[in-house]
């Protein structure tokens, strides 16, 4: 299993996390962008999908949890 932080959250962003979900192989582990509207919210519900606890953060807030 891969560990997946995705940086950036528009719409090619959004794009490549439903790919990263979909695979077996990959696990998001984080999702990184700087739009104030969606910091803090769920990447899941975003993407229209249910819950998936992983909140859109800050690169910094990242880093820290790293």
């Amino acid at each position: 299993m891969v560990d997946v932080i995705q940086y950036g959250f528009g719409s090619q962003g959004r794009w490549a996390t439903e790919i990263i979900l979909e695979k077996e192989n990959l696990s998001l582990a984080g999702v990184i962008d700087i739009d104030e509207n969606i910091l803090g919210k769920d990447a899941g519900l975003i993407l229209g999908l249910e819950e998936i606890g992983i909140p859109v953060s800050r690169v910094e807030d990242i880093i820290e949890e790293i």
